[in-house]
C-alpha cells in the first residue's frame, strides 16, 4: 500500500519536508509519469481524483470564490483534471477493468 501512496503523489521525492514545487511543475511531471504506475496506482488516483472532483463541485456551488484557494484557479485546475483523464483512463484500464466502471 505504501508504493501505491507514493505512485500517487506529485511531490518529488528529493523535496525537503514541507516544502513543494512549483504546481505546474508537479502536475506536468506527475502526468508525464502515468504510463509507468503500475496496476493498483492509477485505480486508486482514479478513486481519489473521483472523490475530489465532487467535492470540488459542491464546493464551487456553493461558493464560486472557493477557486482563489488553489493555485492554479478554476483555469489550471480544469487543465489538470482533463490532462489527467487523457493521460490515465486509455492507457491504465484494460478491457477487463473497463467492465469495473460499466454501469448495469
Amino acid at each position: 500500500m505504501a508504493n501505491v501512496v507514493r505512485d500517487c503523489t506529485d511531490t518529488s521525492p528529493e523535496a525537503k519536508p514541507g516544502e513543494k514545487e512549483p504546481w505546474l511543475l508537479r502536475k506536468s511531471r506527475y502526468l508525464e509519469s502515468l504510463d509507468k504506475k503500475p496496476g493498483a496506482s492509477p485505480l486508486m488516483t482514479a478513486a481519489d481524483k473521483d472523490h475530489n472532483g465532487g467535492n470540488i463541485v459542491l464546493d464551487a456551488r456553493r461558493d464560486s470564490a472557493m477557486w482563489d484557494k488553489f493555485n492554479a484557479g478554476l483555469d489550471g485546475s480544469a487543465w489538470y483534471r482533463c490532462a489527467w483523464i487523457r493521460s490515465s483512463w486509455i492507457a491504465y484500464l484494460t478491457a477487463d477493468q473497463w467492465s469495473i466502471w460499466r454501469y448495469p
